[in-house]
């Protein structure tokens, strides 16, 4: 993902991912990536926080978390969050990247107009490595 240089105070700034689920397992497995650092920055972890409590670049939606965080879901305007979610019909109702299980695996969708909305880019190799690209 590329997110717009506005999108963090400085080049030091953590990369923050709120994670929206009900799942302690989920969450035991999202702590193992605490404090990981990606590129130049490191990712922060913030698990159901209140609304506003917390600027995301980042947001994953579980399947159980639908109603609780309907004011993420089809936040397409510029500085939106990137989306995840694991819901039926996520992408319909304005998500980035919904997650597919085909088979035995695990696939994703991608809503690239939501995507382009938000400001937010992403690279062309991992279009390629999508189930479906939503334009």
């Amino acid at each position: 993902m590329q997110w717009p240089s506005n999108a963090f105070e400085d080049d030091a700034s953590p990369l923050r991912l709120c994670v929206y689920s009900q799942s302690q397992g989920l969450e035991r497995a999202f702590q193992a990536y605490d404090r990981v650092p990606i590129g130049r920055r490191t990712l922060q972890l913030a698990f159901n926080p209140a609304r506003h409590a917390q600027v995301c670049h980042a947001v994953y939606l579980d399947d159980a978390s639908r109603t609780a965080s309907a004011d993420l879901r089809g936040n397409t305007a510029p500085g939106a969050p990137f989306s995840v979610g694991n819901a039926d019909g996520f992408l319909a109702e304005g998500g980035m990247v919904e997650l597919v299980h085909v088979e035995n695996s695990m696939r994703f969708d991608v809503n690239l107009g939501a995507v382009k909305d938000a400001g937010l880019g992403v690279n062309p190799g991992v279009l390629k490595l999508a189930r479906r690209v939503k334009q």
